[in-house]
């Protein structure tokens, strides 16, 4: 089943009813975001019963700024957190990273995908920003080796010229399949870049 936001005004509670009416056992949750991020999937959560598989898409959907999200019928224990604007005197809440090389992110057309780190690095610091490298999932920063590749890069909207650059031993085959974490394939062959 096709999940899509139609009306970020609609409370968590009616969105989460109209989804049991259709029989999934999802849950939204909404989250005040900034402007770009109105009325996107900002946050996938699992209350442990969800089958792992149907989580990793379910979340390479999210962060990969698909407008519908597929689910199957059956999935139990997810949770759907939608960008909604913040209220006057609210503070936004960042939900998560964006993968920097998703369409419309700040690097879809950078060619600092699948470079090096130091070479990523060298690249990204000539053009402003400031780098971290990381391990994936954890986010942990670590030194990376000669022939770590950057597959993925992150940032928030609370600061957009930081980067966490995901560091892949080009020889882990887990990551390797996970190489465009963020965004799917379809959307990347997509991009049309100089």
């Amino acid at each position: 089943m096709s999940i899509s936001i139609i009306d970020t005004t609609a409370a968590a509670e009616e969105m989460t009813a109209q989804l049991a009416a259709e029989g999934l056992d999802v849950r939204v949750q909404t989250a005040p975001v900034t402007p770009q991020l109105v009325g996107t999937w900002v946050g996938v959560g699992s209350d442990g019963s969800t089958d792992e598989v149907v989580f990793d898409a379910v979340t390479a959907q999210a962060l990969g700024y698909a407008d519908d999200i597929a689910v199957p019928r059956g999935a139990s224990g997810l949770t759907l957190t939608v960008g909604v604007p913040t209220e006057p005197g609210q503070a936004a809440q960042i939900i998560g990273m964006r993968n920097a090389f998703a369409p419309g992110g700040p690097l879809e057309c950078s060619t600092a995908r699948g470079a090096t780190v130091a070479a990523a690095t060298t690249m990204l610091t000539e053009q402003g920003y400031s780098t971290q490298v990381v391990r994936f999932p954890t986010f942990e920063p670590v030194a990376a080796k000669d022939t770590d590749l950057v597959p993925t890069v992150f940032y928030d909207d609370a600061t957009p010229s930081h980067l966490l650059l995901v560091a892949t031993d080009p020889g882990d085959a887990t990551l390797q399949a996970r190489r465009d974490l963020g965004f799917s394939p379809r959307q990347a062959a997509s991009l049309d870049c100089p």
